[in-house]
């Protein structure tokens, strides 16, 4: 078995153990009168500081993000990634863990990180496996948990092979909260 092919399949298995352990897991530990759990929808745009908003990237993403104690946390999200530059149209999923903050009850402030599998790499994304970078903010119903805000989301993978460019997004995000 070659190294990318070890590689993908030891991803593939921490993947699946942290999608099984954020579906079923992190839910049930969260305190019974908080709002538990939140349905995302995101879309954006590539960015970069020589073209701000890049409309030849685009991603729409759904996630599952759910609540441990406190504000740490865990999401499973996937979605769709387009390139027109390199004709990239590839399909993801991702696994991240990481905090959401709330320092008024109307506002939350947010960071998380974690592997991604994409189904297609190239261009600036060389590699089936790659990881997410997510910081966002914006304005929460406290008695609801369904969220409005924006967020920055890089992929890239970390050095493993090369290039490693990554791709920047500005991601619109909506969220529904569940109890």
């Amino acid at each position: 078995m070659s190294d990318l092919n070890k590689q993908e399949v030891i991803m593939k298995l921490i993947f699946s153990i942290l999608l099984v352990f954020s579906v079923f897991g992190c839910g049930a530990i969260a305190q019974a009168d908080e709002v538990k759990s939140t349905i995302k929808v995101q879309y954006g745009v590539g960015f970069s500081p020589d073209k701000l908003l890049d409309s030849s990237r685009k991603s729409i993403n759904v996630g599952y993000y759910a609540a441990l104690r406190g504000p740490v946390s865990w999401n499973v999200n996937g979605g769709y990634l387009g390139d027109d530059e390199v004709d990239l149209d590839a399909v993801y999923a991702c696994a991240q863990f990481g905090a959401a903050l709330h320092p008024f009850d109307w506002m939350f402030v947010e960071n998380y990180f974690g592997p991604c599998y994409f189904d297609k790499a190239k261009g600036r994304l060389s590699g089936h496996l790659q990881f997410a970078t997510n910081i966002g903010a914006g304005w929460r119903d406290p008695d609801t948990g369904s969220e409005i805000g924006l967020n920055w989301k890089h992929f890239s993978n970390a050095g493993i092979s090369k290039p490693n460019v990554g791709i920047d997004l500005i991601m619109l995000s909506v969220g529904f909260g569940i109890r």
